[in-house]
């Protein structure tokens, strides 16, 4: 079902089809590190390997947050930020980055 230009606008910027790839294949990964997380705690890994597989978690997520900041940052925060000053904008961005951290 076709979605309303208000319905739409909600719900912000499409995905470019390139970045919405990235993104999938990106979170295939993720997932794919947090299942061998899973199974290093079911068969009860030594505890240093299963920090070594947490921090490869954490930089994936990381990773996958940087394409997202910087889709909201070059499209998604240019149609809201249309009429707003200067400083405004910048507020925003900022406002982006520190949720990000």
């Amino acid at each position: 079902m076709a979605r309303s230009s208000e319905e739409a606008a909600a719900l912000g910027t499409p995905l470019p089809e390139g970045t919405q790839e990235e993104m999938l294949r990106r979170l295939r990964r993720l997932e794919g590190q947090v299942r061998g997380v899973q199974r290093m705690v079911r068969e009860g890994r030594d505890c240093q390997e299963m920090l070594h597989q947490i921090a490869a978690v954490e930089a994936a997520a990381r990773s996958l947050g940087l394409v997202v900041l910087e889709h909201y940052v070059l499209s998604c925060l240019q149609e809201r930020a249309a009429g707003l000053s200067a400083e405004q904008a910048q507020a925003m961005v900022r406002q982006a980055v520190q949720q990000f951290r």
